[in-house]
């Protein structure tokens, strides 16, 4: 004991940290590293702990950069109010990039969870949900289920992602909590598809932080046409309050639920292009309304399943045809 208390109490200097070391620990905290400069019997446990974070910072700087260099793409669905489509844009975009010989993951980030009825989902949360995926102490255990029949797979929602933005509020780089996990635990999909919330927040800043690419239903409705500006405006602020490098890149916009035989809705579309085309930005050709659609997302099936050759089912592979394009190119 009096040993141990005399090297304790000795007055040996610590050991000078090296230089990349030094850099390190000052750059967690200044102050605590002008402290443990001054505590030899810290030294060797605080170079382990650097030794140990110098190694983690390697191998995370790595994995970001495999995952930068991969084709892996992330489609963010987002819209500025409810009902415009989202999740069965979400749903049959998927079912078509399969087709296309892409591997696709959906991610649920909408309280409302439609994915569960369309991908014909049980209302049991066997295996988790988003909820799981977005707590602090989540380790990179997805909780994916494999949609039956399908090449495609889902990570599911719930009514308590409502709580999320909240808990949130609380966690250092809250905006890009999912991006982060994404560098940390990589998906092996060629295609990560996020059916985000109606509501402005910091998921959807998650999703946006996180996305490669941008995509943007809307109903063809005057109030869609107000909230259009304000939503490419939101889209730049996140961008550049992140930082985000590089920024997402916006596909376009897709009106959904088109009656072309509506006055109000052939205007919708006229104001729509006419903003797209100030802002650079695609108009993609209009998914029509369809009772069918409906149908088959009832029946927890892709229109392309529950009635192939259907004008739908032709519009939805015509659009993610021009989609495939965009990003890999032509074929």
């Amino acid at each position: 004991m009096t040993k141990g208390g005399s090297r304790i109490g000795s007055g040996r200097k610590p050991k000078p940290f090296s230089e990349k070391k030094e850099s390190l620990l000052i750059s967690l905290d200044p102050q605590v590293a002008r402290w443990l400069r001054q505590q030899p019997r810290y030294s060797r446990l605080v170079n382990n702990l650097l030794t140990m974070e110098m190694s983690r910072s390697i191998v995370r700087e790595t994995i970001k950069n495999e995952s930068q260099d991969s084709e892996q793409v992330r489609i963010a669905i987002l819209s500025n109010s409810g009902g415009a489509g989202k999740s069965t844009l979400c749903h049959n975009i998927a079912y078509n990039l399969n087709r296309l010989g892409k591997s696709t993951l959906l991610l649920d980030l909408d309280p409302q969870h439609n994915l569960d009825l369309f991908c014909g989902l049980t209302s049991t949360k066997k295996g988790g949900t988003m909820l799981d995926v977005f707590a602090e102490n989540f380790q990179g255990n997805y909780p994916i289920v494999q949609i039956e029949d399908r090449q495609t797979s889902v990570i599911r929602g719930c009514n308590e992602l409502q709580r999320v933005q909240q808990e949130l509020v609380l966690r250092r780089r809250r905006e890009q909590v999912l991006a982060d996990l994404f560098v940390d635990y990589p998906l092996k999909y060629d295609a990560i598809l996020m059916d985000c919330p109606a509501t402005l927040g910091l998921v959807i800043d998650n999703a946006i932080a996180s996305a490669t690419h941008l995509l943007i239903p809307l109903l063809p409705e005057g109030k869609a046409v107000q909230g259009l500006n304000g939503l490419f405006d939101t889209i730049e602020k996140i961008g550049r309050d992140l930082r985000l490098n590089p920024r997402p890149t916006v596909l376009g916009i897709v009106p959904v639920g088109y009656d072309k035989d509506t006055a109000s809705h052939r205007q919708a579309i006229a104001a729509f292009k006419s903003r797209c085309d100030y802002v650079g930005v695609e108009l993609f050709e209009p998914i029509t309304d369809s009772k069918e659609v409906k149908n088959a997302n009832e029946a927890g099936k892709p229109i392309g399943i529950y009635r192939p050759g259907h004008k739908s089912s032709l519009e939805f592979e015509r659009l993610t045809k021009l989609l495939f394009d965009k990003i890999y190119g032509k074929t």
